[in-house]
């Protein structure tokens, strides 16, 4: 069996929000170049001169180190090349839209394994990429990082008694925290006529300046999401992952606060009372003390509604409200009119088939001017 594999990446090399502000002219700072072991490796200029993070990347077919990947680096290119099973340019440009693409060949014979390895090295030293880049060439070396990876990982889980669940429920918020959060906008519009400022924040303890992951709780039945949320935020923690985990209680009663006291004794139980009222910690609001509530949803990366059961399910359901919507889109105006919107067709205003040398589309006409017919 023949196959064809490609991957794709996009190389920054920049803080987020440079990235976000002016993509294009934050791309002319890369620098692309091919080293002498066919490595494609990526600088970052300093504006103001020198040299900052670079990365090398390659893609290694397992026992054939020798062979060399195919690559492109133009965004604008390359899916067409994928798509028309077109050899990569392998050219080395100045682009404003430019990616890491490689393609490697692979024949597979029946009852045979092949493995391919996709490389990324990114350090302040060129040396110690190309170093890196060559100690994974060797399948031997992959699979003893892969299983110190694996045994770090479990390590990690079994010290912050983490379940299977636990994890599924780690990798699911992970890319709404890391990324922008597309589910937003469900709410988005019923929040933007008033103005809210990140310094609204800061009557709370809260910074802004990291990722908020905001839990709503109703009422006692719901403290299990809290537990689950709990330790999400503590595996981000560990991981280096900075966020504000914001717990909203919307317990009415004033003298006995069986919700708040519940989440405390969660939040001490799990020992992490150090982490309450502290940047990257935990911060736990009654929505009577707050002056709008409005205005943590609007700063939030993510809300998650307890009152809809785990953190998955909750995920999960706005997941499927979105995707709703974005099968809905265009249609509003359609559904409120309760018809679809006819075009008239636009007729020619001159006789199309009393044109010279016409073809069905057009022809010319007596001053010798070209008119096509733009309906057909």
């Amino acid at each position: 069996m023949d196959l064809e594999v490609t991957s794709l990446f996009k190389p920054v090399l920049s803080k987020m929000e440079d990235d976000i502000s002016h993509p294009a002219f934050n791309n002319l700072f890369l620098k692309y170049e091919l080293s002498k072991n066919g490595d494609l490796i990526v600088k970052r200029n300093k504006r103001g001169g020198g040299n900052s993070f670079s990365l090398g990347a390659n893609l290694f077919l397992e026992g054939d180190e020798s062979s060399k990947s195919e690559y492109e680096i133009d965004l604008s290119k390359v899916y067409d090349l994928i798509e028309n099973g077109k050899d990569f340019s392998n050219k080395i440009e100045l682009m404003t839209d430019s990616v890491v693409a490689f393609r490697k060949k692979v024949k597979i014979r029946s009852g045979e394994e092949a493995g391919l390895n996709l490389i990324i090295s990114i350090s302040e030293d060129i040396n110690e990429i190309t170093k890196n880049l060559q100690y994974y060439k060797v399948q031997e070396n992959v699979k003893r990082e892969l299983g110190i990876a694996r045994a770090k990982a479990e390590e990690e889980a079994r010290y912050l008694n983490l379940t299977r669940g636990d994890l599924e429920t780690y990798n699911m918020i992970l890319p709404y925290i890391m990324h922008q959060n597309p589910m937003r906008s469900l709410y988005m519009n019923e929040l933007k006529d008033r103005e809210y400022r990140q310094s609204d924040l800061w009557k709370y303890g809260i910074s802004g300046d990291i990722p908020i992951i905001l839990v709503t709780v109703q009422s006692a039945n719901d403290i299990y999401v809290v537990k689950e949320i709990l330790k999400v935020h503590e595996n981000l923690r560990v991981k280096g992952i900075k966020t504000d985990l914001v717990i909203l209680d919307y317990e009415k009663s004033v003298y006995e606060r069986y919700v708040k006291d519940q989440i405390i004794q969660e939040i001490l139980n799990q020992q992490i009372g150090y982490l309450q009222n502290i940047s990257g910690g935990i911060f736990l609001l009654n929505v009577n003390e707050i002056e709008d509530e409005n205005l943590l949803k609007f700063r939030a990366n993510i809300i998650i509604n307890s009152s809809r059961g785990t953190v998955i399910q909750c995920i999960q359901e706005m997941e499927e409200e979105y995707k709703k919507k974005l099968k809905n889109i265009g249609l509003e105006k359609q559904r409120k009119s309760g018809e679809i919107p006819k075009y008239e067709a636009i007729k020619p205003n001159v006789d199309m088939e009393g044109l010279k040398f016409y073809n069905g589309f057009g022809g010319f006409s007596d001053d010798r001017k070209r008119i096509c017919n733009k309906n057909k």
